[in-house]
């Protein structure tokens, strides 16, 4: 099947940290053959870190988890589920090395950079709060690699530039998790 991963990959926020990937896989299987569930999990500690990704066949059988299973509960959690889009940057698992790279132009003006975030806000966190001006891509709280620890910022790229420019004027200065949070377009950053 030729169809690569192009529409057929979820991301599936906000699970308990007791979800697996057979309950995950379990709980996506009725829209359709789930070809791989996953939760992400911490890379020292082996436990869950409150998401994970979910790739089917085909794309409508992605949309229609999406459509059924968004805003449902698993584990006594309510998930969140959205389409996942590639992210070439993280195929490293180091830092953000080549920035925003792989994507062309489709990237300009989309992705946002977040600081003075609380130490304990998570990526779930940030990707709950900025869903509320639009189709978020990716969120990413950015962590200490020897510690886990958040590092106090982190990046959310939207699918389109409006959402972005929506998501400054709401959030840039408000109290986020304590702390005034500052929101703009992340540049990218050739140096690295």
């Amino acid at each position: 099947m030729s169809y690569g991963s192009e529409g057929c990959k979820l991301y599936v926020g906000n699970l308990g940290y007791d979800t697996n990937n057979d309950t995950l896989s379990q709980a996506f299987s009725q829209f359709g053959a789930v070809q791989e569930a996953s939760v992400a999990t911490d890379r020292e500690t082996g436990s869950s870190r409150g998401f994970g990704f979910v790739t089917y066949g085909t794309p409508q059988e992605a949309q229609a988890a999406m459509d059924n299973l968004n805003n449902t509960q698993l584990d006594g959690r309510t998930i969140r589920v959205n389409l996942s889009q590639p992210r070439e940057r993280a195929a490293g698992g180091g830092g953000f090395g080549g920035g925003s790279g792989g994507g062309g132009g489709a990237s300009e003006g989309n992705k946002l950079f977040i600081g003075n975030l609380g130490w304990n806000t998570t990526t779930d966190d940030l990707h709950a709060a900025f869903g509320q001006y639009g189709q978020v891509q990716d969120a990413i709280v950015m962590t200490d690699r020897e510690t886990g620890s958040s590092r106090g910022f982190g990046f959310v790229t939207y699918a389109t530039a409006d959402s972005a420019q929506a998501a400054i004027r709401a959030l840039d200065g408000t109290d986020f998790g304590g702390r005034n949070i500052r929101v703009n377009i992340s540049e990218p950053r050739q140096r690295y």
